[in-house]
């Protein structure tokens, strides 16, 4: 428990304020998926976040996701990369965990999970975490948590595009060179060319075995953003060819989603495409390119390949520390875990046949109740 004069400190939001998205947009951990901005993503979530003052200044913030489990009284919580703050920072870890138990009892939450954005190294964070009683899964070599614990970010920091380019494999340079010599044009476009773009995703889910998001999540995703978010196009000829989303938030550029045709993957929109997504991270001034997932493993496995891609343009391998899990109601916790596979197949079963006429088997299992299948995506 806090002390009394420290539980005075704590503010649960039940709506996002311009001074908290200035702490998020300034911090040095702060993300997209902590502010506000995805909450109007994710409309079927509802959107708490617990806040801790020093000095009447925000000092530390954790946004969470809320969901009712079907057929229970009880609810999920998810703190996507949260929380928010220094991770030496023990009194201001301890004040979220406080303001998190509260929302367990306004909320009747049953379980908290979170994946915060700390190094894999950084032992005295899990110390402390542990002793406030969240349990660190197992590390996940491949994409079967929530969201990807090994990441391919590029560090922009106080490099020009010809420096970001300069530190890229030779093979990647030369690649995105031949898509301009070929006539390869890549467009910022506007929500009028979703179409193109979710006809490409479909493609790109039946060609690599996962299902897709309708439609209409790429329309509030873009609609939600703002300025935030771009639609990128890669066309040949007047065809598209790939295409991308893109986000910015504080110092981060994140490559979302993409997608490209079955036809034309000779002129290497793909490169053309995510070159102009970085020099949009370095003219915006960003720190950091983030390319999201890519495996762990050492060994051969069916995404080696995306890390070929990834690692091509410059980025660097980034581990984080994992998934957490804070059990809030642990007998509610029990009868939910058996609970959610079910719910897991039942998604799948309906978001395989957006994809086509007969459901595939995802390549992971999904690690909450709504659907999240592909790699390159933002789940939950």
């Amino acid at each position: 428990m806090l002390r009394p004069e420290v539980r005075t400190l704590i503010e649960i939001l039940t709506e996002t304020t311009p001074e908290y998205e200035a702490f998020l947009s300034a911090h040095p951990r702060g993300t997209l998926f902590q502010s506000g901005l995805w909450a109007g993503v994710k409309k079927s979530w509802r959107w708490r976040a617990v806040v801790f003052r020093r000095d009447g200044e925000i000092a530390a913030g954790m946004s969470i996701l809320l969901r009712r489990v079907p057929g229970t009284p009880w609810k999920l919580a998810y703190a996507p990369r949260g929380p928010v703050c220094n991770p030496e920072d023990q009194e201001a870890l301890a004040a979220l965990t406080e303001g998190a138990r509260e929302l367990e009892m306004q909320e009747n939450v049953c379980l908290l999970k979170l994946d915060p954005d700390m190094p894999l190294e950084d032992t005295g964070f899990q110390k402390s975490m542990t002793a406030l009683g969240y349990r660190l899964l197992a590390e996940s070599w491949n994409f079967d948590r929530i969201q990807p614990q090994h990441l391919a970010r590029i560090d922009l920091r106080g490099k020009d595009a010809e420096a970001v380019l300069a530190g890229m494999k030779q093979k990647t340079r030369y690649n995105i060179r031949l898509a301009e010599r070929k006539g390869v044009e890549v467009r910022v476009c506007g929500a009028e060319h979703l179409p193109e773009f979710c006809r490409l995703m479909k493609t790109t889910g039946i060609r690599d075995g996962f299902a897709v998001r309708p439609c209409s999540y790429f329309e509030g995703m873009l609609r939600s953003l703002g300025a935030h978010a771009r639609l990128y196009m890669a066309y040949y000829d007047g065809k598209p060819l790939a295409g991308a989303i893109a986000a910015q938030f504080g110092n981060k550029t994140w490559y979302l989603y993409g997608a490209s045709a079955d036809e034309g993957r000779d002129k290497m929109a793909n490169y053309l495409l995510q070159w102009n997504m970085i020099r949009w991270a370095i003219e915006s001034g960003c720190d950091w390119y983030d390319f999201r997932g890519v495996s762990g493993g050492q060994g051969e496995n069916k995404t080696k390949g995306l890390w070929r891609f990834k690692g091509g343009f410059g980025a660097e391998l980034q581990t984080l520390v994992g998934e957490y899990e804070l059990p809030l109601n642990p007998a509610a916790c029990v009868i939910v875990k058996r609970l959610i596979p079910l719910f897991q197949r039942y998604a799948l079963f309906f978001a395989s046949l957006r994809t086509r006429s007969e459901p595939r088997t995802c390549r992971r299992p999904l690690p909450g109740f709504s659907f999240r299948c592909n790699y390159d995506t933002i789940r939950m």
